[in-house]
Parts: structure tokens; C-alpha cells; sequence
């Protein structure tokens, strides 16, 4: 399928008319319309643009990366603040990993497979306010809750006796 093909197939999946879509990415009804017709190759920026209004990644509309030039990406890059500004790297990893063909991604998984297992770039993540993950030496992942029992009450007052049954139970490794 073209990409033309797929911004229609994918827009057609999500209930998105193209006024809709043209909305959603400031991109041209007539623009889009185009695109679906295969008049006009999309920048990539307004690929970007279209995946992200319909909730999906770039290589779903894009099937042959080799259409776009070494260039087309430079510009891109360099007109987007896609990469400039953003702290969430685990978005800019998934969006590098996927301008990557199938053998790039296996050497790409390979690669930070091998970085988990030395110890210097091991973290500790903490995935949500109740869980956490480690890492363990053995490539493993473990996620394990975070307690929050230990928090002072506010709502009663506590007296020597309630304090010291709380510590008690806090100091139990069987409870």
C-alpha cells in the first residue's frame, strides 16, 4: 500500500474525515485529499503530524522508508522539535527505533540488552506511586510495591501506644 493509502485505510479505521484530520494536524483538507490520492508525497513532519492525530506510528503509514532521503530526514529533524526539547526519552527511543529496518531493530534491542547488564548504566525505574522496577544482574525485571503504610496519620491523633504498634508491624518481615 502507498501512503496515500494508508492515511486513508487507517483515517477510515478511526472515523476521521479528512475536515477532521486537516483540523487535527493543521494540514490542508486539500492537502490531505491529495495525499490519500497519491498526488503528493507528504514531508515527513506532516507524517508525523497525521500519525499522531490518529493514534498510531509513523511506519504504519509509511511502508518503503527508502523514499525518503538521508536529506528529508536531515530537514525534518532540524525544522522539528520532536528530538530539540523532549525528556521523555523513551518516546524519542521508540521513534528512532522505528526508522530502523527489521535487522536494525534487532541489533538496536540487542545493543541495549547488553547496556542493561553492565552495572554502571543500571537503574532503578519507578514505574508508578505504588510499584517500582529492578533490574537484577541476571537480565531479569522485578516489580515490586512501594509501601506507603509508614505514612503519618492526620486524620486522629496518635499516642506512644498506636506509634509503637505501627513500628511493631512496619518491622515484621512476616507480615
Amino acid at each position: 500500500m502507498t501512503i496515500g493509502e494508508n492515511i486513508k485505510k487507517l483515517r477510515n479505521e478511526k472515523k476521521v474525515t479528512q475536515k477532521q484530520l486537516g483540523k487535527m494536524t493543521g494540514i490542508a483538507e486539500i492537502t490531505i485529499r491529495q495525499y490519500e490520492a497519491g498526488k503528493y508525497k507528504p514531508k515527513l513532519e506532516n507524517i508525523r503530524k497525521i500519525a499522531s492525530a490518529l493514534g498510531v506510528y509513523m511506519n504504519e503509514l509509511i511502508v518503503d522508508w527508502s523514499q525518503y532521503s538521508a536529506e528529508d530526514f536531515g530537514k525534518d529533524l532540524e525544522g522539528s522539535d520532536t528530538f530539540k526539547n523532549r525528556d521523555d526519552k523513551e518516546e524519542q527511543m521508540q521513534d528512532l527505533f522505528f526508522l530502523l529496518n527489521e535487522q536494525g531493530q534487532d541489533k538496536a534491542l540487542e545493543q541495549v540488552e547488553l547496556l542493561t547488564k553492565i552495572p554502571e548504566y543500571k537503574a532503578e525505574i519507578t514505574k508508578s506511586k505504588n510499584f517500582h522496577i529492578t533490574f537484577h544482574d541476571n537480565g531479569t525485571l522485578e516489580e515490586l510495591p512501594i509501601l506507603s503504610a509508614a505514612h503519618k496519620r492526620t486524620d486522629i491523633d496518635i499516642n506512644d501506644e498506636m506509634k509503637k504498634h505501627d513500628d511493631e508491624i512496619m518491622d515484621d518481615d512476616d507480615f
